[in-house]
Order: structure tokens, then C-alpha cells, then sequence
């Protein structure tokens, strides 16, 4: 089962060693088993192929080319814009590309995506076979080709990827077989992965990626090689990552025990280059076993201090003691997608005497693995799990436990469908096994997925079968789970109504909020139930009930959910009181990220209370504390919601001290939209730092930006963004006199007003060019 992390997150790097750089030279052959075996999954295309060729997501949540002309497994296929394009002579943009990985009959073909730019709906795109003339095949920042090696000290591989919007230091690359290599069969992304690298220098025409040295027990994955591919991941600060700590539990009365499982993790985390984990004993003993163990995860705190708690009980199995080990966070995840729920009940490592340095290695990957996630650090992650997979010691439930996590870790990069693929194929070989725990496990993860896909049906029919397995659990940990999971379910297609006999459920099973569970899953079924603001205005209701009879401080985290639902309701004043309250319980408790994220939201309404130079101030601290953690998927929200203090200044009245602060914020709101790929999203960061150079008169900087907006714009599809900046590129020209540039730009704006059946920005235009009284030469741009 999984718990779903909503916290955007931290993207750092591992330091990388200079002798093991050396040895990547040195591999040539994979080392023990793949990391998955080639188990067939059940597909369930869907479509008429009697139509044009088009893409469609199967039954089975899958993505699918249906009807249109035969296609080869192994063909590379393109997603293309399908609406009118206004650039003569020139191909729609590309927005996909992927694999054919199976012909599934009846004119349809499984494809497998190997990059999608961010924002895009695949299934609205034309499949197409090949590029244009010219067209590169970066998709973006998104995909490059090893053109050199450098093994003279750490690992340097040179990319393909210089001078592309975007590519900057720091970011995460994952190093990829070439596909069209003799022996790479069409398939998982999983099976061609060799590395993970980060940008650390930027040129003209190639950029250097160092390569990450994995942990000494594991092989490399196998010899990279020029002409392999890198695939983006994942922006990062390019830093070395936080110091973290994973805590033990001590066994009362078993000192020598206690500390031969702190000196065998402590070995294992030390054999992992740059791993900067220390492992410490916690202040509590605590029951491995205790099918309410994740409740550690909020009765420990570890405040600013990324970690994990690794529980450990001696109990007594046919007069035989055996080790039963659990896990959990006691930090804040950082990071987008989802975290692994503790194991039910624990694992039972067997009996004492017979543990050692292998058997503590299995424990050490899987816990090393999800405290990377504890610090954002996805990419890495996923490597190391990938590498972990493929050591033949990685057994049992460990080895379970582990390829959970390898999923998540490729959802939270984006690759939902190669996190599904991994799933399916688990609930196959857990059918085949006979692992019921095993299965229900992968099932719940499939849930999810189908959920991030977007495909609420599918997501529904999975939460009910995924409830229907934990009826006998009633009113457990792991049935509570499933319910509000199915409620969230419930409430993507819908059906509110029974989304409120749910909460009434969980309400009567909780009148003590089962120690602050039932707050959280309320948490999940609020988010899902957006569409209802009367249901969620109750949720938050309960949810304050239920606060009073917990002792983990939960009333900041209610506060939130107040401020948010008041923010819903336009009560700024109650809003802006919910989010200070929240933001001193949060100091109280010493939660620096809960201060953090409370100071964005107070900013938010101080920006629609027009108090700009509050919100300026509170949204520096947010911004502040999110860069020192790490945090880079926060520091992108808090760039753009501070962007929001500049879309409409008046240059007629006296400046305040905010202003001075406006190209630092709109110009890193533009390098953070670039650095994740999205250039729908840059374009409108571009426009928005265009806007603000215009109306204090910085003409030739705002022109040369409303045109970069418009390039970014056009690759992207975002005709809005390309109007407005025509628009305004023809306002500059109308203020230099150039009124054959003015009217040009204004047809043009008509032109891609047009493609974004936008009535607001047509409004703009007629205003333009026939103003009202009192003239119409400044353009309102809270509406834009």
C-alpha cells in the first residue's frame, strides 16, 4: 500500500568520487539478475481501429496507437500538435515520443513514452513516425545522445544538449542504452537503464554530465558507451545533499544486539559514496511489529534533519528468537509522488544468530533508498534501488518492499507509465507466488497510478477491488486506508454522495482519530473532493474536531487546510488568520518546513489584499528556507506565486521596497520554469518578466523577452501566451513610432488569439484598437 506525498520537493545530488569514476571505465558486463524479471502483464486496449490512427489509453491505464497504418515493434512513434498551426511551411511541434513495445491486435499498438513534455495531453496529440527536416529530436531539454567519455578522473559524459533552453548545472540526467544498439529489445525503460548523471558545465554545443557512482556492493549496470541516450529526470541545485540520520530503536536489554545492527547499517552506508547518512541510536524502544508502527511518523520529529526510523523487536517464533525490523520518515518528504507505506506488521529477518553482513545489506538498501526520497533526491534514488534489484542477496520481503519503491521513484520522475508496467507485472508474479501481501501491495500502488494518469474509472474499479481485499481488516489501520483511498476515487468521478458516507465512516471508526490517522486520510479525501466545497468545508469541520484528541500537534496542519478552505471561499481575513496561526503552531513545534510552507500562503493573501510589500517579505522567508533545505520543486512555487506582485504595478506611485526585488523574482521564476522542461510554463514566466521591463520603460530588454515568449510559446502551444506578447510587442512599437510594426503585431496577436479561443485576450485586442475615453494605451494586466 502507499501513502501519497503532496509536498513538492527538494532536488539535490550525491558528491560524486573521483577513483570510482575511474572504475565505470573498467565495467563491461551487468552484474547479477535484471532488475525486473520478463513477466507478461494483462493489457486491454480500447478503440475502434476503423478510424485514423490515433492515441488512446486502454482499459488497462496503457497507452495505445489505435487503427491507422501497421506499425513495427521497436518503431519509434511522435506525438504531434493537432490543431491549426499558423508557421507556413513548418510541422506542428512534437510534444511526444516513444516505443512501439507490442502489436496488441486489431490494429492497435502498446507504446511505451520515453519523454513527454510537461502539460501536454498525449491522447490530443496525431501520432507520427518521424521528425521533420530540421526538427531536433531533444524534445526540449528532454532527451540527448552521449557524444564523449571522459574517464580521467570522475566520470564525465559529454551530451548533445549546449545552448538548449533549460539544460543547466545541476541538472539530473538518466543515462540510457541506445535503442537502436544490436541486443536492446523494445521494452521498459527499467532495462536500458546504466546511470544517472548531473550537468555540471553548459556550452555552446554540448554540455558535461558527471556520472554518479553507485554503492560498492553492486555492479555498474553495464558499459555506457557514445551514441547511448540521456533522458532528463530532474532539475537540482546541483549541491551536495543534506546530512541525514537513521535512527535506530534499541532492543531493552540487549545492548550487544543493539549496536551489532548500528555498526552493520553504519558499514553499508559508508560503503555508498557521498551517502552523508549517519546512524544513531533512537530514545525509545518501539514495537516493530505494531500494525499502527507508521504512527512513528508523526509522534517522532526530527525537525529540519532529513530521517528515517528503522524500528527493531526480538520476538519469539517456535521458541526460537527472531529480528523483526520496520521503517518509516520522521521528516518531511521533499519531493513530488508518492512515498512507500512501513511493511504490515514488519520483517521478520529470522532468527538472531544467524543474521550478518548481507542480511543487514537488504535492510540497508531498502531504508537508504527511502531516505533519499526524505531529502528529494528521485533520481539517485532510483538508481540505487535499480541498483540494489539486481544483486541476487536482495531477497524476500525486502526485495518486495524495494521494487514498490522503484516504481514510485519512476512515477515521481514523471514516467507513470513505466511505474504501471513495473506494477502489473508485480501483481502477476505475486498471483503466480501466491503473495497475497505482495499483491495487495502493488495493487494499491496501481491505484494511484491510474489516478496520476487521469483515468478515474480504472482508478475507481481498482480502489473497490483493492477495499473489498481488506474487509476482513475492518476497522484496521490497512482497511481505513483503503477506504478513504476509495473515497478519493469516488470523489475523481463524482460521487460525492458516497464520498460523505465515507467520511461519516471513518468519523464513527476514529471518535479518537485513531492517534491522528483519521486526520490524514481526511487530508487525501479533502484534495479529491475539490469539486464540492460544502463537503470539504465539512472535512476540515472534522478534521478540527478530531484534533482535540490527538497529541502530535496536528492543529497546524488543520490551520492549513482552514486557510485553504477560506481562500476557496474568498475570506481573506479568515484565511490570512488560519495561516498565522498555523505558521506559530508550526514555529512551536519546530517545524522550519511548516513555517515555510505557512509564510507562502500567508503571501498569497497578502498579495489578494493588496499588501505587497508583506507578501514580498513573507514569500523571501518561504523562499529562503525552501533554497537552504533543498527544496527545488517548492522554490519553483514560491517563484511563481511572487511573480503575482508585479503583474499590474502602477509606475505613477511611489515605489516601495518590493519593487526592488522584481527582476530577482521574475527572472528566477523564468530559470526555474526552464530548468523543469515546461516551456509552456517559461513562456509565460518570459512574458511575465516582459510585462514588468514594459511598464517601467526598459523597451529594447521587454521586446527581445516578448519574443523569447513567443518562441517558447510556440513550441509549446501556448497561443495565449504568444498573443499577449505580440500584443505588446506591438504596443512598443506603437511607442516608438513604428506604427507598420504596430499593426503587424496586432494581426498577428488576432492571428494566435484566434488558436486559443481566448475571449479575454480578443477583449484586449478590441480595446487596443478602439479605445474608450480615456484613452487606451496601458492594457490591463490583471487580466492577463
Amino acid at each position: 500500500m502507499t501513502s501519497q506525498n503532496a509536498m513538492s520537493g527538494l532536488r539535490n545530488s550525491l558528491i560524486l568520487g573521483t577513483l570510482l569514476g575511474l572504475s565505470a571505465a573498467c565495467a563491461s558486463t551487468p552484474q547479477g539478475p535484471v532488475a525486473w524479471p520478463d513477466t507478461p502483464i494483462e493489457t486491454a486496449p480500447a478503440g475502434d481501429p476503423e478510424e485514423e490512427a490515433r492515441f488512446e489509453r486502454g482499459d488497462d491505464g496503457l497507452l495505445y496507437v489505435v487503427g491507422g497504418e501497421q506499425l513495427k515493434v521497436g518503431q519509434a512513434v511522435f506525438g504531434r500538435y493537432d490543431g491549426v498551426w499558423p508557421l507556413q511551411g513548418t510541422a506542428p511541434p512534437a510534444l511526444f515520443v516513444g516505443q512501439v513495445v507490442e502489436n496488441a491486435g486489431a490494429a492497435s499498438w502498446r507504446v511505451h513514452p520515453l519523454y513527454i513534455f510537461p502539460e501536454t495531453d498525449v491522447i490530443a496529440l496525431q501520432p507520427a513516425l518521424e521528425l521533420a527536416d530540421g526538427e531536433p529530436e531533444s524534445m526540449g531539454k528532454g532527451v540527448g545522445e552521449l557524444t564523449s567519455i571522459d574517464y580521467s578522473g570522475p566520470t564525465h559524459l559529454g551530451v548533445n544538449l549546449g545552448g538548449i533552453e533549460g539544460v543547466q548545472q545541476g541538472d539530473m540526467y538518466l543515462v540510457l542504452r541506445n535503442p537502436e544498439a544490436e541486443g536492446v529489445p523494445a521494452g521498459q525503460l527499467t532495462r536500458r537503464l546504466l546511470g544517472v548523471c548531473m550537468i555540471v558545465e553548459v556550452e555552446a554545443e554540448t554540455s558535461t554530465c558527471r556520472l554518479r557512482v553507485g554503492h560498492h556492493d553492486y555492479g555498474w549496470a553495464g558499459t555506457i558507451n557514445e551514441g547511448d541516450q540521456v533522458l532528463f529526470a530532474e532539475p537540482s541545485f546541483g549541491k551536495a545533499p543534506a546530512e541525514a540520520v537513521m535512527y535506530i530503536s534499541p532492543v531493552e536489554g540487549r545492548d550487544e544486539l543493539n549496536a551489532k545492527v548500528v555498526a552493520h547499517l553504519q558499514a553499508y552506508i559508508d560503503r555508498m559514496p557521498g551517502a552523508r547518512v549517519r546512524v544513531e541510536p533512537f530514545d525509545a524502544s518501539i514495537d516493530a511489529a505494531d500494525e499502527n508502527f507508521h504512527r512513528w511518523g508523526s509522534l517522532a520529529s526530527s525537525n529540519e534533519l532529513p530521517a528515517m526510523l528503522l524500528g527493531v523487536s526480538v520476538v519469539d517464533r517456535d521458541g526460537e528468537e527472531h529480528l523483526v525490523l520496520n521503517y518509516t520518515g520522521l521528516s518531511p518528504a521533499l519531493g513530488s509522488g508518492m512515498v512507500a507505506a512501513p511493511p504490515e506488521g514488519g520483517v521478520d529477518m529470522g532468527p538472531i544468530d544467524a543474521l550478518g553482513e548481507e542480511a543487514f545489506g537488504q535492510v540497508g538498501a531498502t531504508v537508504l533508498g527511502a531516505l533519499m526520497v526524505y531529502r528529494g533526491q528521485n533520481a539517485e534514488a532510483l538508481m540505487h534501488l535499480h541498483d540494489a534489484l539486481r544483486s541476487p542477496g536482495l531477497q524476500g520481503p525486502w526485495r518486495w518492499h524495494v521494487r514498490d519503491q522503484y516504481a514510485m521513484r519512476w512515477g515521481a520522475l514523471g514516467h507513470f507509465d513505466e511505474a504501471l508496467w513495473l506494477v502489473l507485472q508485480d501483481e502477476a508474479i505475486a498471483r503466480a507466488e501466491s503473495n497475497e501481501r505482495a499483491r495487495l501491495n502493488a495493487l494499491g500502488t496501481r491505484v494511484r497510478l491510474l489516478d496520476f494518469l487521469e483515468q478515474p474509472e480504472a482508478a475507481l474499479a481498482a480502489s473497490e477491488a483493492y477495499l473489498q481485499a481488506r474487509q476482513d481488516e475492518r476497522p484496521g489501520t490497512s482497511y481505513l486506508s483503503a477506504l478513504s483511498m476509495n473515497a478519493e476515487m469516488l470523489a475523481g468521478v463524482g460521487n460525492f454522495g458516497r464520498v460523505r458516507e465515507i467520511v461519516d465512516e471513518i468519523v464513527e471508526l476514529c471518535p479518537d482519530a485513531c492517534q491522528g490517522d483519521a486526520i490524514g486520510l481526511l487530508a487525501g479525501i479533502y484534495w479529491a473532493s475539490m469539486g464540492d466545497p460544502e463537503l470539504t468545508t465539512r472535512i476540515v469541520g472534522e478534521m478540527l474536531t478530531l484534533s482535540t484528541h490527538t497529541e502530535d500537534n496536528a492543529m497546524a496542519s488543520v490551520r492549513m487546510f482552514q486557510g485553504w478552505t477560506a481562500m476557496g471561499e474568498r475570506e481573506l481575513e479568515q484565511a490570512l488568520i488560519a495561516f498565522l496561526e498555523a505558521e506559530r503552531l508550526f514555529e512551536e513545534e519546530g517545524s522550519t518546513y511548516g513555517q515555510a510552507r505557512a509564510n507562502l500562503y500567508i503571501a498569497i493573501v497578502q498579495i489578494g489584499r493588496d499588501e505587497p510589500q508583506d507578501a514580498f517579505e513573507r514569500g523571501m522567508a518561504a523562499l529562503e528556507t525552501m533554497t537552504r533545505l533543498g527544496d527545488y520543486g517548492s522554490t519553483v512555487q514560491v517563484y511563481e506565486y511572487l511573480s503575482g506582485l508585479y503583474a499590474d504595478i502602477d509606475p505613477s506611485q511611489p515605489p516601495q521596497p518590493y519593487l526592488g526585488g522584481a527582476v530577482q523574482v521574475l527572472q528566477g521564476n523564468l530559470q526555474a520554469k526552464l530548468a523543469t522542461g515546461s516551456f509552456g510554463d517559461a513562456s509565460e514566466a518570459a512574458f511575465s518578466l516582459a510585462n514588468f521591463l514594459f511598464r517601467v520603460g526598459q523597451l529594447e530588454d521587454a521586446e527581445n523577452l516578448f519574443k523569447r515568449a513567443v518562441t517558447l510559446g510556440l513550441r509549446s502551444t501556448r497561443f495565449d501566451i504568444c498573443a499577449l506578447s505580440h500584443l505588446f510587442l506591438g504596443l512598443a512599437a506603437r511607442a516608438q513610432g513604428d506604427m507598420e510594426g504596430f499593426q503587424d503585431e496586432v494581426l498577428r496577436a488576432r492571428l494566435m488569439s484566434e488558436l486559443a479561443e481566448d475571449p479575454m485576450i480578443d477583449e484586449l485586442i478590441n480595446n487596443l484598437l478602439s479605445p474608450s475615453d480615456g484613452g487606451g494605451d496601458d492594457v490591463p494586466t490583471q487580466m492577463l
